[in-house]
Formats: structure tokens, C-alpha cells, sequence
């Protein structure tokens, strides 16, 4: 791999690109860029980082078989022979993650991990176990059974390990202050100081403080009180999830309308409860892959309260899924979010485009998408939708901020907890769930920090094209695929003619 670094360093200064309407002048030297990218990431996770010695979740989830079951165009017995197939060496594979994984394991990390796998072995022991068992072809449905028996063995050796190696300290940067600079650098060619980052979360915090007052003003209440109220808007439980059709259906109507992104005329997604196993977070879109050439279609998976919590645990679950913070959701996970996105990175110039992402720029633009929305009319008659919205952003500066002072060694898990209750106004539990996730991962910078070089990669196109309407700025955004977006500035800082 150092070898294929060294050619790429020598190649790729000879080969500029810059940017069209439609693509690439010079496709190739994207394509040539875009895989020194990722070379030098794949080198930094390999070395410098070592994740493969102290991140459980990079054996955890490639052992996850949903995928194989969730696919009813397939037929059943098909499904389950590639699941098969794909577990047969399952635990050679887990004996390698014990022997990789040397290194201490945040708390936080470990209980995550740990929940995973118990919810992976329940889903062997009863979901697929139902599953096989309703395959009529018997000799399938038992040699599944062996391969399902020998993943839960493999699960529970990863979860003695990683017990062993969990530590009582909540931070990822165990590797020196400097970790979380080379992950933004080599994750997002981002390059940057501590100040400088700081600073520009404090402005965007400050942005989203001041929206939310805003919003809150125009309510007659102070923003507490305002996102009190908020929750209080909320379905019954088994209306949820048409609920969220609804809303799905009313954002498309105002895109349309509003001409602020071009839009599928039709949604190819389906909307879900998640299972037991699948239980990390309150939404999540499962989209298929920019090569499928069937029209499959994504699915939109939400959690619903279990029947076994207490009324007003549920009661509270179901406040998460009001009319406001699922409308934010939707603009996030579906349109003008994710699924568009998806569906757009079908169409990138070329392959390497389609292949090689940034996380910056996915989450950035599904964070500026909830942002967008609300800026150009959405519930403009109900200001409950900008404070929702103001609510979630700083929610994440809050994220991106704890993990960068946990990097520098500046934060305490209580003075994390106290900044998101200080800012958001969530209670003390979710506050310090909420700063757990943020000082063991530090890609919670993703969102934010995406969302602040995307609004000024979209600055930099509407400079160079004055003459484009918004829509039509949208949508050139989307069609480069989404690498890197420094890498996309580059390419704008100097036209072919120049």
C-alpha cells in the first residue's frame, strides 16, 4: 500500500480536475484522486489509528446477516444458502478478531458492543430460527441451523474478549490528542487546528441559539418551554409509522412546489418498525447500493417503544417521534436527505465517484437538508418545526464539540452532559447518553462539521455560477457523488480557462 501511496503522490499533482455542471472535465484524474483518498485512509486505519486493535464494531458488524433475510425479492431458500455460505468460516473469523483486538476498549465502546452482540444472539436464536424453520427444503434449513450455531459461539467469544479489554475511561483518544486531527484529515481531508474548529462550531452554535429563540419568540414562550410543548404533538404508538408516510408525502409536496431540489417523482422506500437486533437509534435508512441495477427499494427503519417499558418510559420514546422531531427526521433520512442523495449517487460520473464517500459530506448534507427545509417555508405557519429543527443542530455542535475536547483532553463526562443540557435543553438521561456517544466516537463531528463546509461548498458553486436559481444549485451539488468536500473546493479554485 506505501508503494501505491508513493505512485499516487507523483501521479496526481500532473492531473487536475475541475468541476462541470454535469461532472468532471477530466473524469480520470477524479477517479485518480478520489482512490489516493482512500488509499491513504485505508493506510492511516491500518497504522496510525489501528482500529483494527481497538474497535470492536469492525467485527461486530460484518457478521450481521439481516441483509440476506430483509431481501423478499429473493426467494426464501436462496436467502438462506447465501447466509450459509457467508457464515462458513465464522469462527476462524472471531478467533482472528480476539487475536487483533489488543487494545484497551472505551466503557462506552464495550457496552455498545457488548449490546449488539446480545441482540445478535437473540436474533439467531429466534428471528432466523423462525425463519429456517417455515424453508421447506430441509437440508438447507439444517445446514443454516449449524452455520447460525457457530455464528452465536462466535458472538460469545467476541463478547468474553472485549469484556477483558473494556476500561473504565469514556474517551476514544487513547492515542494522544492529535488522533482526532488525523481522523478528520484522513477521513475528510479536513486539515485544521483545535482554534479553528472551535471557532467555527462557536459560530454555528451561536447561529442555531439564535434560531431557536427566533422560532421560540414567534411561539409567545422561552425555547425551553417551547420544545416542552413540542413533544406534547405526538401519535399513539401503532399511528406512527403512517404518520410518518404523511409527512414523507407532505415534504415531497412542498419541494415540488417550492423548487429548492429536484425530487423523485416516486418514493421506492418502505417504512419499518425496527426489529429487536437493529435497536442502536430512533431512524435509520438502509438504501441500496449505487450499482444495483433492479429497482429495489430502500427502507426506512424506525424504532417504536417496546411493550415491555413503563408507561411513561414509553410516553417519552414516543415524544422523540412528535410531529416535529419526525419531520426533521424526514428531511434528514428521506427528502431532501439521504434517499435523494442515494438515488443520486447512481448517477455519479463514474464508478470511483459512486464507491469512494466521505462521511462529511453524506451527513453534511442531510444535516444542512433539515436546515434547508425550514429556511425556504417548510411549516411556516407552525414555528414548532424551527425550533425542533434549531434543537437537533445544536444538539449536534454539541456532539462535534465534546469530541473534539475530548481529544484535547478539556472535558469531563459531567461537564459534556451539562453542555447539551445547557444548550438543548434534553434531560439529565438522554444528556448523558448523548455525551457517552460523543466522547467514545469521534465521527459525531460528521454532521456539523459537514454541514459548515457543505454551506460553503454550495458558496463557492453559487460564486462561480451567479447565474443558477437554487434548485439548480442543489442539484449540481449532488451529481460530483460525495467524496471528500475539500477535495471538491480544489477543484473550484481555478476554472479550465484559467
Amino acid at each position: 500500500m506505501q508503494n501505491y501511496i508513493q505512485q499516487f503522490q507523483e501521479l496526481a499533482p500532473a492531473q487536475p480536475f475541475h468541476l462541470t455542471e454535469h461532472g468532471f472535465d477530466n473524469p480520470a484524474a477524479f477517479d485518480l484522486h478520489a482512490v489516493y483518498f482512500d488509499a491513504q485512509l485505508e493506510y492511516f486505519k491500518l497504522t496510525a489509528w489501528n482500529r483494527f486493535a481497538n474497535y470492536p464494531l469492525l467485527y461486530i458488524i460484518p457478521l450481521d446477516i439481516s441483509p440476506f433475510i430483509r431481501r423478499s425479492a429473493v426467494p426464501a431458500a436462496e436467502r438462506l444458502t447465501a447466509a450459509s455460505n457467508y457464515l462458513k468460516n465464522v469462527q476462524d473469523f472471531a478467533e482472528s478478531a480476539e487475536k487483533n483486538l489488543n487494545q484497551p476498549i472505551p466503557l462506552a465502546l464495550a457496552e455498545q458492543s457488548i449490546a449488539l452482540i446480545n441482540s445478535q444472539i437473540q436474533f439467531h436464536k429466534q428471528e432466523l430460527a423462525h425463519f429456517s424453520a417455515s424453508v421447506k427444503y430441509i437440508d438447507i434449513a439444517a445446514q443454516f441451523r449449524k452455520s447460525s450455531e457457530a455464528a452465536i459461539a462466535a458472538f460469545q467469544l467476541l463478547q468474553s474478549h472485549i469484556q477483558k479489554l473494556s476500561t473504565g475511561t469514556a474517551s476514544y483518544a487513547t492515542d494522544g490528542s492529535d488522533i482526532f486531527f488525523k481522523i478528520l484529515l484522513s477521513s475528510d481531508m479536513i486539515s485544521t487546528t483545535a482554534n479553528e474548529l472551535q471557532q467555527l462550531l462557536y459560530e454555528d452554535m451561536a447561529n442555531n441559539r439564535e434560531r431557536m429563540r427566533i422560532f421560540a419568540d414567534k411561539m409567545k414562550l422561552a425555547p425551553a418551554d417551547a420544545l416542552e410543548q413540542l413533544g406534547k404533538r405526538k401519535p399513539a404508538a401503532e399511528h406512527a409509522l403512517s404518520n410518518i408516510e404523511e409527512i414523507i408525502q407532505n415534504l415531497h409536496y412542498f419541494l415540488s412546489r417550492r423548487h429548492i431540489v429536484t425530487a423523485p417523482e416516486h418514493l421506492h422506500c418502505a417504512i419499518y418498525a425496527t426489529k429487536p437486533y437493529m435497536r442502536n437509534g430512533s431512524a435509520f435508512l438502509d438504501a441500496p447500493g449505487p450499482f444495483e441495477e433492479q429497482p429495489l427499494r430502500a427502507r426506512l427503519f424506525v424504532t417504536l417503544p417496546e411493550s415491555e417499558w413503563s408507561p411513561k418510559k414509553q410516553n417519552a420514546w414516543m415524544e422523540k417521534l412528535s410531529i416535529y422531531g419526525m419531520a426533521n427526521t424526514v428531511a434528514h433520512e428521506i427528502w431532501p436527505g439521504h434517499y435523494l442523495q442515494f438515488q443520486r449517487l447512481k448517477t455519479a460520473p463514474t464508478a470511483a465517484a459512486k464507491i469512494f464517500t466521505s462521511q462529511t459530506f453524506i451527513e453534511g448534507w442531510a444535516h444542512y437538508a433539515e436546515e434547508m427545509i425550514i429556511d425556504h417555508g417548510f411549516g411556516k405557519t407552525d414555528f414548532g418545526y424551527g425550533v425542533q429543527q434549531a434543537q437537533m443542530a445544536l444538539l449536534r455542535d454539541c456532539r462535534a464539540m465534546i469530541a473534539l475536547q475530548t481529544a484535547t483532553g478539556a472535558i469531563t463526562a459531567d461537564d459534556a452532559a451539562n453542555l447539551i443540557m445547557q444548550e438543548t435543553f434534553l434531560p439529565e438521561i438522554r444528556a448523558r447518553h448523548e455525551a457517552a456517544r460523543s466522547m467514545k466516537d469521534p465521527f459525531v463531528y460528521s454532521y456539523s462539521v459537514g454541514k459548515i463546509f457543505m454551506k460553503q461548498f454550495l458558496a463557492a458553486l453559487r460564486n462561480q455560477h451567479t447565474e443558477w436559481d437554487t434548485q439548480r444549485l442543489h442539484d449540481s451539488a449532488l451529481r460530483f457523488g460525495a467524496p471528500p468536500i475539500p477535495l471538491l473546493l480544489q477543484a473550484l479554485r481555478k476554472t479550465p480557462q484559467e
